[in-house]
């Protein structure tokens, strides 16, 4: 059994957090356990577009500390990765960033890609991420999209209005591959990928699996040096 913790780095309602943690476990391998936590004090999903606005960084770290003995590996359940430097300087088990590991995985591919943003204004901050990550070369089109992050979306809606701006990116930047730069996507991206087919990175559970691959690995040298 593996056992994942999914730290929202927000104050959220408990039904977003139940949400996220029910389609993290539908998208784990069999044999693993997802648990989602979020913050109990510090910023909500509105106060991000705020002036001044920063990530609860330290909570972030303090939660992952406080919980780890619990479980096998963490991540940091926004595409962003905030407090992922700070929660690796005091964990003992593997913490994942989902930023990290979806451009990763698209540096991996070789494809072109673009990003696909609910932040009018984040392409400065994910730029400078993908170029530390190695992918610059790879980087195609910021994308933004219209869409409340911890919000009462329309499913149906939103998932149009997502298909849409996908279509338009890979029609106009020779960008096949799309990630989605927002895990609170997590909930659409199965049916998103049935709109637009090719290949769509949802980056929460591109983290989950980067764990379990992690995990095994570690269990398997384990059992070599026994």
């Amino acid at each position: 059994m593996k056992r994942i913790l999914a730290v929202i780095p927000f104050v959220v309602e408990d039904d977003l957090r139940q949400r996220h943690e029910a389609a993290l476990n539908k998208a784990a391998s069999p044999g693993t356990v997802v648990r989602a936590v979020s913050l109990t004090t510090g910023p909500a999903p509105m106060d991000y577009e705020k002036p001044g606005f920063r990530h609860a960084d330290a909570e972030v770290a303090e939660l992952v500390e406080r919980l780890q003995p619990e479980f096998d590996a963490a991540f940091i359940n926004c595409f962003e990765d905030p407090g992922l430097t700070e929660a690796r300087r005091v964990a003992h088990i593997p913490v994942a960033g989902p930023l990290e590991t979806a451009v990763f995985l698209a540096r991996s591919m070789g494809e072109r890609f673009m990003l696909v943003s609910p932040d009018p204004n984040g392409e400065g901050g994910y730029r400078r991420a993908i170029e530390a990550h190695g992918a610059g070369a790879l980087y195609s089109a910021f994308l933004p999209v219209d869409f409340e992050v911890g919000g009462d979306n329309d499913h149906e809606s939103a998932v149009e209005t997502l298909s849409s701006v996908i279509r338009r990116g890979r029609a106009e930047h020779q960008a096949n591959l799309a990630v989605l730069a927002c895990t609170d996507f997590l909930t659409l991206h199965a049916d998103i990928v049935k709109r637009v087919g090719g290949c769509v990175i949802e980056p929460a559970t591109t983290a989950v699996r980067a764990l379990e691959l992690q995990l095994d690995m570690q269990a398997k040298r384990a059992g070599a040096a026994a």
